[in-house]
């Protein structure tokens, strides 16, 4: 693992913002299927693909409220474990 080492006479310090990534979200959102009870994810890129993997969840009757850079996913009401071939044909990414 490679590391950095800073020397000098004034200490670093602050807070810097880390923006969601399209590559780690994806997984999640198919996850949150999984869960048995909401799921809010924060800093949710807004992308195509994520607002594809959002309209193959409320297909399968999942509930999906986005509130700014947040998700909020509630999946108690699947009611369907299919998904059409054109919404699937729209993502870029690999079918998870």
């Amino acid at each position: 693992m490679a590391k950095f080492i800073v020397t000098g006479g004034n200490r670093l310090k602050g807070t810097i913002a880390v923006n969601g990534s399209k590559n780690a979200t994806l997984p999640i959102l198919a996850a949150s299927i999984l869960a048995a009870s909401e799921c809010i994810i924060h800093e949710v890129p807004q992308l195509q693909d994520i607002i594809t993997m959002s309209s193959v969840l409320e297909t399968l009757g999942a509930k999906i409220k986005r509130e700014g850079t947040t998700l909020i996913i509630n999946t108690r009401d699947i009611y369907s474990w299919e998904v059409g071939e054109n919404l699937m044909r729209q993502m870029r990414a690999s079918n998870l």
